[in-house]
């Protein structure tokens, strides 16, 4: 079966720039549990800062999403989201090993040994 992209519809955005001193404290003031769900976390490697994008859609409003995006110095403690959303311990693992940042009480070693090639994701490690 092949999926059909249809041209009406229309996907809301909605994007906001945060600091890193208060990216997840604003999320937290605008995220409700029964109103929002994280899809994903997404990090880019800038050459010379991390870029980290947290994803949220609206429930029952498909096309809906809100962005936050914030930048990161490689060696500052990046704040984690867990504390209001306790699912998104596997996506700030996966950064960690991924990126070689660290997130605030984040562990590394879920997607790599400790043999493997250390942040394979980092332009400049």
């Amino acid at each position: 079966m092949w999926l059909r992209l249809r041209r009406d519809v229309q996907i809301v955005e909605q994007r906001i720039e945060v600091t890193p001193s208060n990216a997840i404290a604003e999320m937290a003031k605008w995220y409700l549990p029964t109103e929002h769900q994280l899809i994903t976390v997404v990090a880019l490697d800038t050459g010379s800062q991390l870029e980290l994008q947290w994803i949220f859609s609206a429930y029952g409003k498909l096309n809906d999403r809100t962005v936050f995006r914030a930048y990161f110095d490689y060696s500052a403690l990046i704040p984690t989201l867990t504390r209001y959303i306790p699912s998104a311990w596997i996506i700030e693992r996966e950064i960690v090993d991924l990126f070689g940042v660290q997130i605030e009480g984040t562990q590394p070693g879920l997607m790599l040994d400790s043999d493997s090639i250390q942040a394979p994701l980092r332009k400049n490690k």
